[in-house]
């Protein structure tokens, strides 16, 4: 009988731990998309890696997007490597956008380095590539976060600016934050495999930025 008391105190414990973690995460995802704390970032971060499934499995249960809590992590990453994004000239940057903006019908061809943009015009990738490349931004159309994060390793540009949907953007911001590589992330307004939709005025709007 004092084994079984014992146990579910135990689990009581986890149980109110557990809601404590969510409820601090959520205050500190609240907390530190406001430029004004980023100095405490890096410690949510850590706090809402361990917290982040249960935070996620609760969010559904009040039936709010989980998507929501992905994008907020994603600016999190954003403020972290703003200043250091922003010091590093055009001409040491890389920028990546994910095929699957490209047209249906798009001619490009694939070689062992990129898919490689061959200006049809009948998506906007042409546009940005021609403002990015007279920039100075290595261009970089990219056929899945895997190929992008080996592009980055490889080629070691002072700074990247990433365009994909949540879970491979997070998954390219966090390989940037390991092989410090100051990055800026911006989500797709709308997902999937094809015919995917960008906020092109924001990716402009970044990619011009310089201190």
């Amino acid at each position: 009988m004092e084994a079984i008391t014992i146990l579910g105190i135990v689990f009581l414990g986890l149980i109110l731990f557990t809601l404590t973690g969510i409820a601090l995460t959520g205050i500190t995802l609240l907390l530190a998309v406001n430029k004004g704390h980023t100095r405490f970032q890096k410690f949510f971060m850590v706090l809402i890696s361990f917290f982040e499934s249960p935070l996620k499995t609760m969010v559904k249960i009040f039936r709010i997007d989980p998507h929501a809590i992905d994008n907020m992590i994603i600016e999190i990453e954003n403020n972290l490597m703003r200043s250091d994004f922003l010091k590093v000239p055009y001409n040491e940057r890389m920028i990546i956008l994910p095929q699957c903006l490209r047209h249906p019908n798009c001619p490009a061809r694939t070689s062992p380095n990129s898919i490689e943009c061959i200006g049809c015009g009948l998506c906007n990738i042409k546009k940005l590539k021609k403002e990015a490349e007279e920039m100075g931004y290595k261009f970089v159309l990219s056929p899945g976060g895997t190929f992008s994060k080996r592009r980055i390793k490889e080629e070691k540009p002072k700074a990247v600016l990433g365009v994909a949907c949540e879970f491979e953007l997070r998954e390219g911001l966090d390989a940037c934050m390991e092989y410090r590589v100051p990055a800026q992330g911006i989500p797709l307004l709308k997902g999937g495999c094809v015919q995917t939709i960008a906020d092109w005025d924001r990716i402009k709007e970044v990619m011009r930025s310089k201190i």
